[in-house]
């Protein structure tokens, strides 16, 4: 089961906790394929996929840098892939890692390893010379990709990349590397020049630029998820505080229903209702899923997104007992609210999704603690707060108390004792109750009747 240390983001800008991770099933519990990152994890290489997830733990929270790597992933949707093979990146990091290091040249041991290969079939010495061709190749790749990337428009990553890249090749050793890209067949003296630089003198260089290498099979791969989803990037603005999302839908499901919503700042509380099963848990997860992709400056599952970026996103949607600890589901939920409430004394811009607040108490308790915990909530104009009920009369009291609170629902349209959901979102308090609907349509009196 993948999971994160939780205080480790306490220090970092973006903050996320694995309850959040979970609730918006970012990696699934075992990285399958019901979640989002399974869904950008095609990389062409392991190590790429590595990166992809690092890159997924890390969201970003800087403004500039969100829409520098947004565009950075655009413009590498509109180049022709950096060709990479899964097989041979795999065996380049095996002949990188293989033991003992060359410390010196010896042209002797050359001679003699060579002369053992002729009779022996030394297979160490097959790696060292297969891994440095390919070692070679890839770089060389590497190369003519950045300067073909460099040709799209001024962007401070690609910028980064070319110049990091040329300085490398302007090492002492590494100059004149690519040069035996050109040559049909390397000498042995080649090989124990070069075996000695790329996994002695130069070894950290070398690594650098494999991890480019790597870095940039994640990019690509998230900028090929966008062209075939036909995904959009969001825009990071700092003015007006709002976020806006048109065309929203969950990238997970299988025939998805979009919606559009805006947030601002004086509006900055949503307050959703509707029935059970209307639509109201699946928007929260769709809306949360595109705020966490935007801050990591990734497409989005939407037509079109731009947001004020956020210090973290928190949620409470799958919220259960705690059996080890002796928790009732109420008291979990109240123990996560308090985490939330802490942390947003840390951090007043954060993104709060509640889906069901306090669901694990009697209704009476639940309309209170609904009323006096949003209430408090909504003193705050620097956070986006999103929650949904279906307890209508909470939604009521809040309209009186509160002058920042957008009211939207779900409704379901019925037909005798038959039920059905456009999970299309409207504004307005929805007035459905359904709950005695679903029992007639269960016949569960009827079975209670006969049984008795």
């Amino acid at each position: 089961m993948f999971t994160i240390d939780n205080q480790m983001y306490l220090d970092m800008d973006f903050y996320v906790d694995q309850q959040t991770l979970d609730d918006l099933n970012i990696f699934g519990k075992y990285k399958d394929d019901d979640s989002v990152f399974h869904l950008f994890s095609k990389t062409r290489s392991y190590l790429g996929k590595k990166k992809m997830e690092q890159l997924f733990l890390h969201p970003l929270i800087n403004l500039n840098e969100i829409n520098d790597r947004s565009r950075f992933i655009y413009c590498l949707g509109n180049i022709d892939e950096i060709s990479l093979e899964y097989e041979d990146l795999d065996f380049i990091e095996y002949y990188l890692s293989l033991q003992p290091l060359p410390t010196r040249i010896s042209y002797y041991d050359a001679i003699r390893r060579h002369l053992r290969n002729c009779f022996f079939n030394d297979n160490p010495y097959y790696i060292i010379r297969r891994g440095i061709v390919l070692l070679i190749e890839n770089l060389y790749k590497l190369s003519k990709f950045v300067e073909q990337l460099s040709q799209q428009k001024d962007n401070p990553i690609i910028t980064k990349y070319q110049q990091e890249i040329e300085n490398t090749f302007k090492n002492e050793y590494l100059q004149g590397v690519l040069v035996f890209k050109k040559r049909k067949k390397l000498s042995l003296f080649d090989y124990t020049k070069l075996d000695f630089v790329f996994r002695y003198i130069a070894r950290d260089k070398v690594r650098r630029l494999m991890d480019i290498i790597y870095e940039l099979d994640a990019f690509t791969t998230a900028a090929m998820v966008a062209k075939k989803k036909c995904w959009v990037y969001a825009t990071a603005i700092s003015e007006p505080c709002e976020i806006k999302i048109d065309g929203l839908y969950h990238p997970l499901l299988m025939s998805p229903v979009s919606n559009d919503i805006e947030i601002e700042a004086n509006k900055n509380i949503v307050f959703i209702t509707g029935a059970n099963m209307a639509g109201k848990s699946t928007f929260m997860k769709a809306f949360g899923i595109a705020v966490y992709l935007a801050h990591m400056g990734f497409p989005v599952p939407a037509s079109f997104m731009k947001f004020v970026p956020q210090q973290g996103i928190v949620s409470t949607i799958n919220i259960s007992d705690n059996l080890r600890l002796g928790y009732s589901h109420f008291y979990s939920e109240v123990k996560r609210i308090k985490q939330v409430v802490l942390q947003l004394n840390i951090r007043p811009n954060l993104m709060m999704l509640f889906d069901e607040l306090f669901r694990g108490t009697n209704v009476k308790d639940a309309y209170d603690a609904t009323v006096s915990v949003l209430g408090a909530l909504a003193r705050s104009r620097k956070c986006f707060v999103i929650v949904s009920t279906h307890i209508i009369e909470a939604a009521q009291e809040i309209e009186k108390i509160c002058n920042n609170v957008q009211f939207l629902c779900f409704h379901t349209q019925l037909n005798g004792d038959e039920m059905s959901y456009s999970y299309r979102l409207n504004r307005g308090i929805s007035n459905d109750r359904l709950g005695m609907v679903v029992i007639r349509r269960e016949q569960i009196l009827e079975i209670i009747e006969n049984k008795i």
